[in-house]
């Protein structure tokens, strides 16, 4: 979706992320076709309501279904400076088991990873985005749950 060089206040894309963890207290993350790091989702196409659009988001980029609780864990504000975008992200827990993870074409790697690791890694791809809220320690605490 193309968005010119004002974008209202009010206008923001909605995208659901997966917050999958493994036993060490870990995220799984995804390197989507070399755009950099991130949890896996995406945004929500038309026509689709969030556990819709999040198991598609999963079968895209892990290759395998997930049992997808049903309350959002996290809602966090954005903005994404690379593409000019407000973006709502809507987290969810969600289960797999990572013996199903299958090779796809929608991304290049996927490791779980921890917190700082995943933080250390968007730096490196210099992903420009900006929360009103401290994402990273809000991540941590829902793991630390």
């Amino acid at each position: 979706m193309q968005v010119g060089p004002e974008i209202p206040n009010s206008y923001y894309r909605v995208s659901v992320k997966a917050l999958i963890t493994d036993p060490e207290a870990r995220v799984l993350a995804v390197n989507e076709r070399g755009a950099g790091w991130g949890l896996p989702g995406g945004g929500l196409d038309w026509g689709e309501n969030a556990h819709q659009a999040l198991a598609r988001e999963l079968q895209e980029e892990l290759g395998c279904n997930a049992e997808i609780e049903m309350q959002p864990v996290l809602i966090a504000p954005a903005h994404a400076h690379s593409h000019n975008q407000h973006v709502l992200w809507i987290f969810y827990r969600a289960h797999i088991d990572p013996k199903h993870i299958s090779e796809v074409t929608q991304a290049d790697d996927v490791r779980f990873m921890t917190v700082q690791e995943l933080k250390a890694k968007e730096e490196y791809y210099e992903v420009t985005w900006e929360s009103p809220i401290d994402f990273w320690a809000e991540l941590q605490a829902l793991i630390a749950r």
